[in-house]
């Protein structure tokens, strides 16, 4: 389940255009979302509020087994007009599942984004600066994200804490995203490490107008231009390499992605990564039943070199509060957001065991984008 800042962070680039699905690193998003959900231990408090659309604020609080807490603070240039009181927030926005890929589309150019007065340029670039303090440890972390173009993000993340080398570490990243192809350019301090991640997605690219329809389409019963087929799903490719200055290591990766549209069919995703160097084979199958709003996914890990695999399973099932699992009413009608009753997911593997985790909505009227949590490990 996303956290306060994490829904901020999301509610931030939703506001601002700008989608981290289409990038190498969220290659696997769907299957960690259904197969690597973090458990709740212990319980927690959370108190959140925003006394503006441009300034946020987040405490919380952990017992059992230790007593501990975090003070977080937020601010942005963009006021974030989506953010809304927890009643207001749908579920399926809290809570990390199936991903469907999004529509690629064409940023604005440049120029598009130049406000002019009196012959000065005045717009200003979007930001957000977000720190955390954690109770009584005293780390801290704090991340600063800036769109400097239509296409382009910098992202700044920094953890001081006198337990890690230095007594912290700065990594810095700029995304580029054109739609048709993506790339990453990755620094961090710690052992100097460099890194380049790239994504290229096969079909149409959004950057240029749809050519009109071919002779071979036209119909000489009708007399008119047959629609061109829309793709039932998207194939990505990409790649990613890096390498560590101080520590004089390199590592790369390869991936595949195919990603089904749920316009045309029941939606689903398959990914094939590869780490050649370390002989690492990773396939997972993920698929999502449109009338029950379900999800299942399964992953199999194997190492070319010592043989050893792996076998993970996960669930997502959602409840309604009138009892049963689909998305319709009995009169065929699609139900709302607040018809959900909660969510119940499930994973079991060789190496993850068997987790189960309920967040039932239980619709409460304070601020706090919270619901309650409870699992079983």
């Amino acid at each position: 389940m996303y956290g306060f800042m994490d829904y901020l962070l999301r509610s931030f680039n939703k506001e601002t255009g700008w989608s981290d699905q289409n990038l190498y690193s969220n290659l696997t998003g769907t299957s960690r979302a259904l197969l690597d959900f973090v458990h709740p231990l212990g319980l927690h408090f959370h108190i959140s509020s925003y006394p503006s659309q441009s300034f946020m604020s987040s405490y919380t609080l952990s017992t059992l087994p230790v007593l501990d807490g975090s003070m977080a603070y937020l601010c942005t240039t963009r006021p974030l007009s989506s953010i809304t009181h927890t009643k207001h927030v749908p579920l399926h926005e809290m809570i990390e599942g199936y991903r469907e890929p999004p529509e690629l589309k064409k940023h604005p150019e440049p120029w598009e984004w130049e406000v002019w007065q009196n012959g000065k340029r005045v717009d200003k670039k979007d930001s957000l600066l977000y720190g955390r303090m954690y109770i009584p440890s005293s780390t801290l972390e704090a991340m600063y994200t800036r769109r400097i173009a239509p296409t382009k993000q910098l992202i700044l993340a920094c953890v001081s804490d006198t337990k890690l080398p230095n007594g912290g570490t700065i990594t810095a990243e700029i995304q580029h995203d054109v739609g048709k192809w993506s790339t990453e350019y990755v620094y961090s301090t710690e052992g100097g490490m460099l890194g380049l991640r790239g994504l290229w997605n096969f079909g149409p690219d959004p950057r240029k107008p749809r050519t009109p329809p071919s002779p071979s389409l036209y119909s000489s019963h009708t007399g008119v231009h047959d629609t061109p087929p829309i793709p039932s799903g998207r194939l990505s490719a990409g790649a990613e390499i890096y390498y560590g200055a101080l520590t004089k290591s390199a590592g790369m990766s390869l991936g595949l992605r195919y990603a089904s549209f749920a316009s045309n069919q029941t939606p689903r995703t398959m990914t094939l990564t590869w780490n050649p160097l370390m002989g690492s084979v990773s396939t997972t199958y993920a698929v999502k039943n449109a009338l029950t709003n379900s999800a299942f996914c399964s992953r199999f890990d194997f190492n070319m070199f010592s043989y050893e695999s792996n076998l993970a399973l996960g669930c997502e099932i959602w409840q309604w509060r009138d009892g049963s699992l689909s998305t319709s009413t009995a009169s065929g009608m699609e139900k709302k957001d607040e018809d959900v009753k909660g969510v119940f997911k499930a994973q079991i593997g060789n190496s993850l065991g068997i987790g189960l985790h309920t967040l039932p909505y239980t619709n409460p009227t304070f601020i706090p984008l919270y619901r309650t949590q409870s699992s079983l490990t």
